[in-house]
């Protein structure tokens, strides 16, 4: 990669207009109904993930938004060099010719003059820098502190049970994404009244993950007990379309929860050890339609405050597709960016602990100094989920090395979500982070 002083020459650019000759009226198609059940997907795996799309897909003015653009300064420059140029934005891949986007493309891919690039950031104007080795490390200058990182996984990446309660539209699209995504030996159950021939004849278990299906209501407490509920990982509430009303969908939905809740306390009752990691509450994901209902819900989740590990995840469906809309109708071009973001295929989003790159190296408890992280580094050796002193330098990292660790890993780093759901997207490269416990990257990734 090329380096520079950052002192030397800038530039910037605005997102540009369609392209002279774009016809005048453009049909785009918008996903929303199948997004909200993608999400549905995704966030049975990844408590917070709901809130991640909520943040990126709905339009608001205290938080970055994605940007497509023609930029010249980027044409034939590599992936690697072009994400290290913007210092305040985050370049999470390049929009094709033909409509399709590729998302945390490889370093080695070189942007075309016909590519639009893919950015993250706080707004239209957006600054380009030569390329800077104090603020972002060159390529490849935290490979080896990865490779010593590499023992260290993710503890919460084992098989899953996932319990999808109640059956919609957007349930059969959402059960195959979980099915993809699922770790070897997971297992699906389906409790619903009823479901579709057409669609019931499509629910097939898959080599790593097994599929069943028991009829039932799923706010009733003694079916949820059959399945068993409080066994589950996580339970993915999606009600009817058919019960006459959102607000009654919405009270189906707290039914739901609180029955989950009232099966889990009543297993923990007749437990040795209530306060053992099994009889913990499994993970709620909830589509709602009211603010006060979601209200609700998250109380609920507040209540047992020595087994619930999260508060549940609420997807606002009419309000995440209303998002969607109005960025797409200011650009039409976003449309296929927001379907890459939740595709099976490629790069889609995804949270990591943020101890997968070094955060237990910024929380050590002394000094150890600055230390040689480059490839010539020698005896390298693991403690814990950090390094040793010999290696790691302790304190606090800037997100430039964050996003190149993270590169390592074939990766792109977007933001940081705290343990307290705080989340800060599109860091400047310069920023610095300190990472506690809990803390997760949101990155864009090829697999959970």
């Amino acid at each position: 990669s090329s380096s520079s002083s950052s002192s030397s020459s800038s530039s910037s650019f605005e997102t540009s207009a369609p392209k002279e000759g774009s016809p005048r009226t453009r049909y785009v198609q918008v996903h929303g109904t199948e997004n909200t059940g993608k999400i549905s997907a995704f966030a049975a795996f990844q408590p917070g993930i709901a809130r991640v799309f909520e943040v990126l897909f709905e339009q608001d003015d205290a938080t970055p938004e994605f940007y497509l653009s023609n930029a010249p300064q980027f044409v034939g420059v590599s992936f690697a060099d072009a994400w290290r140029m913007l210092p305040r934005a985050t370049l999470c891949g390049v929009s094709h010719a033909d409509g399709s986007v590729t998302l945390a493309p490889d370093d080695a891919y070189v942007i075309r003059a016909d590519d639009e690039v893919v950015l993250l950031a706080e707004s239209s104007s957006v600054d380009i820098t030569p390329v800077d080795d104090a603020v972002t490390p060159r390529k490849g200058s935290e490979r080896y502190y990865m490779k010593a990182l590499s023992e260290y996984t993710d503890a919460d990446r084992g098989p899953k049970k996932i319990l999808f309660a109640g059956y919609n539209d957007e349930t059969l699209l959402a059960v195959k994404l979980a099915q993809d995504m699922a770790p070897n030996g997971s297992q699906i159950t389906i409790l619903a009244e009823t479901i579709p021939a057409d669609e019931f004849e499509q629910l097939r278990s898959t080599p790593n993950c097994k599929l069943r299906v028991v009829k039932g209501v799923p706010s009733s407490h003694e079916h949820l007990k059959s399945v068993p509920v409080s066994t589950q990982d996580s339970v993915v509430i999606m009600p009817a379309k058919d019960l006459g009303s959102k607000a009654e969908e919405d009270a189906t939905v707290l039914a739901t929860i609180l029955q989950t809740y009232a099966n889990c306390e009543l297993r923990r009752s007749r437990a040795p050890d209530p306060s053992a990691p099994e009889y913990r509450n499994p993970r709620i994901v909830a589509t709602l339609n009211t603010d006060s209902a979601r209200s609700i819900a998250e109380l609920m989740g507040t209540v047992d405050t020595a087994h619930v590990a999260e508060i549940p995840d609420v997807i606002m469906s009419d309000d995440l597709i209303g998002g969607v809309l109005l960025q797409v109708a200011a650009n039409p071009r976003l449309a296929s960016l927001f379907d890459a973001l939740l595709a099976t295929e490629g790069h889609e989003c995804y949270i990591r602990d943020a101890d997968l790159y070094g955060g237990a190296d910024t929380r050590a408890s002394t000094n150890v100094g600055t230390s040689d992280t480059s490839e010539n580094s020698k005896g390298l050796d693991v403690s814990g989920k950090g390094l040793d002193a010999d290696l790691a330098d302790a304190g606090a990292v800037r997100w430039g090395v964050v996003c190149e660790r993270a590169r390592e890993r074939d990766e792109l780093a977007m933001g940081v979500m705290r343990a307290d759901g705080e989340m800060v997207i599109s860091p400047a490269k310069d920023a610095t982070f300190v990472f506690e416990e809990g803390d997760r990257i949101i990155v864009l990734a090829d697999s959970l």
